[in-house]
């Protein structure tokens, strides 16, 4: 017995390694390796699981992987990270790594937010949020800070600066939606999931304070992802102006 279940663990190991592989490029295959090498095992397949979960966040990460704007992902302590950070962020780019901490990374992991639950309830996939998030930073990073060093005044520098955490949020919603299909056998989650989604992810109150501004947050319907237009970058760099800092980066 013990035999059979060590061959059968290895083989459906060898089939995991082989539909990450398929999935990712041959530069984020290596970045991906080097972290197995490097971090727990379970927060390494809470990562691969969450980028393989959306075909958006996987094209992000070869996309960036490819071009070289993505060199390394890294999982430290909180205490290893940079020291003017660490107190308020657990996941953050700096260069071309993407750092998270380990007590990010489950934090990511722990109960909904709202205490009403359905039986078919989908838990919404804050990593695939949170490197989703991390994802638009490091692929938008340069052309965002080349915008805000020819801006007019330091107010429009703020402007830029909040718009593209604004579009960050969004491609961390849309990565999160994908999670879901899979998580739902591949159909489209209900109008009720899609609400249960928002009311518990972690970082529902960025998307909670855009539907309460004049030209207020759209989700599309009938798959509830935000469009990444003008008028949602608004409403939710609105939101973000009117809030505390998440614990992302």
């Amino acid at each position: 017995m013990k035999i059979f279940r060590a061959v059968a663990w290895l083989w459906m190991t060898t089939l995991a390694c082989h539909a990450w592989a398929e999935a990712f490029n041959p530069e984020l295959t290596r970045i991906m390796d080097e972290l197995a090498r490097s971090a727990p095992k379970e927060r390494h397949v809470q990562i691969v699981e969450a980028v393989r979960a959306s075909p958006s966040l996987t094209q992000a990460l070869n996309s960036s992987a490819a071009n070289g704007r993505l060199t390394a992902v890294r999982i430290v302590e909180r205490e290893q990270l940079p020291a003017e950070k660490r107190k308020k962020f657990g996941g953050m780019v700096e260069g071309s790594v993407m750092l998270l901490s380990t007590d990010f990374l489950k934090a990511q992991l722990g109960p909904g937010m709202y205490d009403v639950r359905y039986d078919d309830d989908i838990p919404p996939n804050n990593t695939a949020f949170a490197l989703a998030h991390l994802a638009h930073h490091i692929a938008h990073g340069l052309e965002v800070t080349d915008a805000m060093a020819s801006s007019p005044s330091f107010d429009a520098w703020i402007r830029k600066r909040i718009e593209h955490e604004a579009e960050a949020f969004i491609q961390g919603w849309n990565a999160m939606l994908e999670a879901a299909r899979h998580a739902n056998g591949g159909r489209d989650p209900s109008e009720r999931q899609i609400v249960q989604i928002l009311m518990n992810t972690r970082y529902r109150f960025a998307f909670a304070k855009a539907l309460d501004v004049p030209d207020k947050l759209r989700f599309t319907p009938p798959t509830g992802r935000i469009d990444m237009d003008e008028r949602n970058i608004k409403a939710i760099a609105k939101a973000l102006e009117n809030s505390s800092l998440a614990d992302i980066e």
